[in-house]
């Protein structure tokens, strides 16, 4: 037995041997070529047809995130909005994003069990905090919303997709981004892929058909099935990349990569004539200015809000019929004030636990105003409170909440405190991102969908990192 025993070990100690984390970093001490690795192996995941290719692709992958972890996850949130661009394995479908997720959580996995000490596989003087236990309400909140689900399987789907994927995300991003170079890095990889589906969506829009033809106007979708969602993703990930380009100009460094990201955005905005994605972008941007207190950009963006208001007020006067078909008595305000109804009354009748994740569309239809019979077959209720309450119950919302709360009181304490100007652009970057999802989220989807749940919790530890390393400092 005492022989057998050593054998084990003696297996374990060349596996941990080949697995040596040193000998990897080592072997990937280059940036450059442990990123090209990684774009290779996301290449070939996407591109082979046959579905071995596409796992040597994560393999592929997978060896230099093994060690170089922190260059590994920006690849995530690159591959954020290409969720939508699942790859086909037979009967089943698995995005990028939740490949690659899936992939670093079990390397990390891989290092707890390899090595011993553990104690660099922990965040720099991360300690548990109410954050995390806000976080855990959060999840057994949306595990316990699959009890009362009218149909389980879609609940479990959104459970994993949207809450325990990018709560792991959260939790990755603590562990390997040691430095703030390496949040950058994540912050950088987000604006490339605003910049890349603004790319994508400004071809279809100029040499396809593949856009959304109506009410006068042709939307941008991009990757999409909606205008509406790419402005939701653009309008999350424009302030900061505006705030970054402000933030460089002072700095001197990097202002035309910057810049022309935010150009490109701003342009594809435009074409979603997503008019809740404008209102957002500009109150975020209210926000940076009443935050920076720069009275020239404050009148700036004031007398710009005022031109907008007033253009609000011509409307109805305006020929344009996507943006006059708001004001009408069958327009999309009166429809949004419908499902918000019917939304109270689903409350009123599911207060506690709400109706489960995903499930809205299998109860609108029961408590749907008669008034809103053109839009029958929605998903959700077009509020963030409502969503929240709704989907994971009144635990779920208090903790979402709580996590808001805390991002935005963190995030202006640590804009206050730091005395570098890129990295305090980049906290109002975040900053201002999260208040378009505040008033984005007012009147349409705020976070359950998987682009908009991983910046959200990308946002909250970067916030976390930033704070953390100011206080050892």
């Amino acid at each position: 037995m005492k022989l057998m025993g050593g054998v084990g070990r003696g297996r374990l100690n060349r596996v941990a041997l080949a697995l040596d984390l040193r000998g990897m970093r080592k072997f990937m001490a280059s940036r450059e070529l442990a990123m090209a690795l990684m774009a290779g192996g996301i290449m070939l995941f996407y591109a082979a047809p046959s579905p071995v290719w596409p796992l040597a692709g994560l393999l592929l992958y997978a060896v230099p995130a093994y060690s170089r972890m922190e260059l590994g996850l920006p690849f995530v949130m690159l591959s954020a909005p290409f969720y939508l661009v699942p790859k086909q394995f037979g009967t089943l479908q698995f995005s990028l994003t939740e490949a690659l997720l899936v992939t670093c959580a079990g390397l990390w996995g891989l290092r707890l069990l390899l090595d011993r000490s553990k104690r660099q596989l922990l965040p720099l003087g991360y300690a548990p905090a109410r954050l995390d236990l806000a976080i855990l309400v959060f999840v057994v909140a949306g595990a316990l919303s699959i009890m009362v689900a009218e149909r389980p399987r879609e609940a479990l789907r959104e459970l994993r997709t949207v809450v325990l994927e990018p709560v792991a995300l959260y939790y990755l991003i603590l562990v390997a981004a040691k430095s703030k170079r390496d949040v950058f890095r994540l912050a950088d990889a987000l604006i490339v892929a605003g910049v890349l589906v603004s790319l994508i969506g400004l071809y279809q829009y100029a040499f396809t058909d593949q856009v959304i033809t109506a009410e006068g106007v042709r939307r941008m979708r991009a990757l999409y099935g909606s205008p509406n969602h790419l402005g939701l993703f653009l309008g999350r990930v424009l302030p900061l990349a505006v705030c970054l380009t402000g933030g460089a100009f002072v700095k001197g460094s990097r202002v035309v990569y910057y810049g022309a990201g935010s150009a490109l955005m701003v342009i594809s905005l435009a074409l979603t004539f997503s008019l809740g994605a404008w209102l957002a972008v500009l109150l975020a941007m209210l926000f940076v200015a009443v935050v920076v207190g720069r009275r020239r950009l404050l009148w700036t963006l004031t007398g710009l809000a005022g031109l907008a208001a007033g253009g609000m007020a011509l409307v109805p006067w305006l020929q344009i019929e996507r943006i006059s078909s708001h004001f009408g008595s069958e327009g999309t305000t009166a429809l949004r004030l419908y499902i918000w109804q019917a939304s109270l009354n689903m409350l009123r009748d599911h207060p506690l636990l709400g109706v489960g994740l995903d499930n809205f569309l299998n109860q609108y239809p029961r408590y749907m105003l008669p008034a809103a019979w053109r839009e029958p077959y929605l998903s959700h209720p077009h509020n963030l409170v409502l969503d929240f309450w709704l989907r994971t119950g009144t635990l779920g919302l208090l903790a979402a909440l709580w996590l808001l709360g805390w991002l935005f009181v963190a995030g202006t304490r640590l804009y206050r405190r730091l005395p570098d100007p890129l990295e305090r652009a980049l906290i109002l970057g975040l900053l201002a991102g999260m208040v378009d999802f505040v008033v984005h989220g007012s009147i349409d989807n705020s976070y359950f969908l998987v682009d908009l749940a991983i910046i959200f919790w990308a946002s909250l530890a970067a916030i976390r990192i930033l704070e953390t390393e100011r206080e050892l400092a």
